[in-house]
């Protein structure tokens, strides 16, 4: 979903620059974007599968898809 993937674009980038989910918040706001819950926003943060990762068990491994981030 290529809108889908703006947003997560657009919190990683945010995200470097003002180092605060909240923050995050408030930008994408100003933005026009919807605004996603805080947990949300944590949770996409964290998940390897943006950086072209998937897990099996408990390892990572390079994904076969295209990376968001």
């Amino acid at each position: 979903n290529e809108e889908e993937a703006e947003i997560v674009k657009v919190i990683y980038q945010e995200y470097i620059k003002l180092q605060s989910v909240r923050l995050v918040q408030k930008k994408l706001k100003e933005l026009g974007y919807p605004v996603p819950r805080y947990q949300r926003i944590s949770l996409t943060l964290r998940r390897r599968l943006y950086i072209g990762e998937v897990s099996f068990g408990n390892e990572y491994f390079p994904g076969a898809h295209q990376p968001i981030i």
